[in-house]
């Protein structure tokens, strides 16, 4: 009988040079570690989580071969869409990077970034130059903007501590960020949709101070290895690491200790599913076995 193909994704796509996200402890990069979340609602915002931020800096969960392909997708689309934008603005920047450090003591944590791109408007007529800040997402129909409100606040707080920084970072009075953008490139048809917010100042340095506030947050827990409190939100669910944060662990415990019936119930309270029906497991419980090893 035919089998299905493997999916042979790590053979011909993956690139094993440097990876500039990668986790080092010390080094904590916007998208990762977000600002605000406690004035956002848990069913409208996306995150990022403290904890789930520091399991990814400790004992993360490998990506499955999908997942990467997902973020391999995404990462062609914004070459495409950035290489075509540079040539229609030739007064662009593309992936501008951004960097803050910040002391306490004798611990120093670095803040970094990397603005997709950046345009920048010079005015005669009161010698200054405007900056707008753009970054790319592709997205799906669960991501895409519903109606022309529909701010994602997690993205529009991202490209604020971008202006927030690359605005520090000159520390000229003649210079000014001006307009935040995020463009939407739906990664099934291309199609692509823009939302603008004016910038301001004001919401910047407050979305700085919760970004650094929460940055030293994760660099303690990190560095006392303790775990970090949660930022509840609507794809807590789906999270990999779902398991170990409902039983506060650190990293998931080895399975191999536990019964089926202790496993089940660690699965009944993580997941909220059941494990048996009738006599028989569910595949729920069976798929969440397979992904711990079992």
């Amino acid at each position: 009988m035919p089998s299905k193909l493997k999916n042979q994704y790590s053979k011909y796509w993956l690139d094993n040079g440097e990876d500039w996200h990668k986790h080092e402890i010390g080094t904590y990069h916007v998208s990762g570690v977000g600002c605000k979340q406690d004035d956002n609602d848990p069913d409208s915002h996306y995150g990022p989580c403290k904890r789930q931020t520091q399991y990814e800096y400790t004992f993360p969960i490998p990506k499955s071969l999908t997942s990467q392909g997902n973020v391999h997708t995404g990462t062609n689309h914004h070459a495409l869409i950035q290489d075509i934008f540079r040539k229609n603005n030739r007064n662009s920047i593309i992936e501008y990077p951004l960097h803050k450090v910040d002391i306490i003591g004798n611990e120093t944590i670095y803040m970094v970034g990397s603005i997709d791109a950046i345009v920048m408007d010079y005015d005669i007529n009161d010698d200054i130059t405007y900056i707008d800040v753009y970054d790319f997402k592709t997205a799906s129909k669960y991501t895409l903007p519903k109606h022309d409100k529909d701010y994602n606040p997690t993205y529009f707080s991202q490209l604020y501590l971008y202006g927030y920084i690359l605005e520090s970072m000159f520390a000229s009075t003649k210079i000014r960020i001006r307009h935040l953008y995020v463009i939407y490139i739906d990664k099934h048809n291309l199609s692509t949709y823009e939302m603008m917010m004016p910038y301001e100042l004001q919401v910047g340095q407050e979305r700085f101070n919760s970004f650094k506030e929460r940055c030293w947050l994760l660099h303690m827990s990190l560095t006392l290895k303790r775990l970090a409190n949660k930022d509840p939100n609507r794809w807590c669910k789906y999270c990999s690491y779902k398991t170990r944060c409902d039983l506060n662990l650190k990293k998931d415990p080895d399975m191999n200790m536990y019964t089926n019936d202790e496993l089940a119930d660690i699965f009944v309270k993580a997941s909220g599913k059941k494990a048996f029906w009738g006599n028989r497991e569910t595949n729920g419980f069976k798929e969440w076995k397979n992904r711990l090893n079992i």
